[in-house]
């Protein structure tokens, strides 16, 4: 079966060591015609060398109206979307490889399943137990069991890094940097407005751990899902709302303590989480907090995280 090209885009920042290694990843794959953009986000060609070494398409970005993280890469992403213009396309990130024969796999489970979007398993993205239902492999995938889970824990059990789409699937979503957050909610916009498949295998691996999603950029940015979906939520048991307003005040707590040691702010945020959680969050969390971040220390280490949570570091 000969299958269609693939565009990969790949945003990267100061990370050559690991890019080389991301784009070895992508070349290796077999039986698949491949097109490689590096979308360089450092504004000084600090990606350049690697690109040439590669003989890949580059682009480099001289400037943002942003100084939020999160808000960059979703430039970068649209940044490769505008340079590309084949029928699929392929993001990774420059900390991400894709496993042998990953892309012929994505690519055979969307037109096997007449689908326009294909996930595989990510290693270090959830907790595996949290998100084993949706890798059943019963494709096309229940979208209100996913948005469900989505609007509930304000993360998304796929990521984007390692999704196969149709170029129609992603220009429907331009510009993403109009979203609050880069990953969670293209993936629910992509769920929402089209079918999607799924591979219960791990084809992509990362080499740099959480990333951006310790930041303040991001907590922030999993905050503004709530009021991005407003709407959305009231298609939900009102369960669903509850979880997620708790799981909001709970990150802006976090949020609050990785600024500063302690905060009056962060107690209040608690307290407002186990309030509106209907599962009956801790109020140990409230107690920890008032001692700031060795508070919180101390809890984590008794206890586990709390789901869908990231601790200050």
């Amino acid at each position: 079966m000969s299958l269609p090209s693939v565009n990969v885009i790949i945003p990267t920042y100061k990370r050559n060591n690991s890019l080389d290694r991301t784009i070895d990843s992508v070349v290796s794959q077999k039986s698949v015609s491949i097109d490689i953009h590096i979308v360089d986000m450092t504004r000084n060609e600090n990606a350049r060398p690697v690109a040439d070494e590669y003989g890949v398409n580059y682009t480099c970005i001289n400037s943002y109206e942003t100084d939020n993280k999160i808000e960059q890469v979703a430039i970068a992403r649209d940044r490769g979307i505008q340079k590309t213009n084949g029928r699929y396309v392929l993001f990774l990130d420059d900390d991400d490889e894709i496993q042998a024969n990953g892309i012929r796999m994505l690519l055979e489970a969307i037109e096997s399943g007449d689908c326009s979007v294909a996930f595989a398993r990510k290693r270090d993205l959830l907790d595996p137990e949290a998100i084993r239902e949706f890798y059943t492999g019963e494709n096309p995938i229940d979208p209100d069991t996913v948005l469900e889970f989505c609007l509930s824990a304000l993360a998304a059990p796929y990521g984007i890094s390692g999704m196969l789409a149709e170029r129609s699937a992603i220009e429907s979503l331009l510009p993403m940097a109009d979203f609050p957050h880069d990953d969670i909610v293209p993936v629910i916009e992509l769920v929402r407005s089209n079918k999607v498949c799924t591979i219960d295998r791990e084809l992509i691996t990362s080499r740099s751990g959480y990333g951006l999603s310790r930041s303040v950029d991001c907590k922030a940015a999993r905050m503004a899902i709530v009021e991005y979906y407003d709407e959305l939520y009231d298609a939900y048991p009102d369960t669903v709302r509850k979880r997620g307003l708790a799981l909001k005040h709970a990150i802006g707590a976090l949020k609050c303590l990785q600024q500063s040691r302690w905060s009056a702010h962060a107690v209040r945020h608690f307290w407002k989480a186990v309030r509106t959680n209907p599962d009956g969050s801790p109020y140990g969390l409230v107690f920890a907090s008032l001692f700031g971040r060795y508070g919180l220390r101390s809890y984590k280490s008794r206890f586990p995280s709390p789901s869908g949570f990231n601790w200050p570091v």
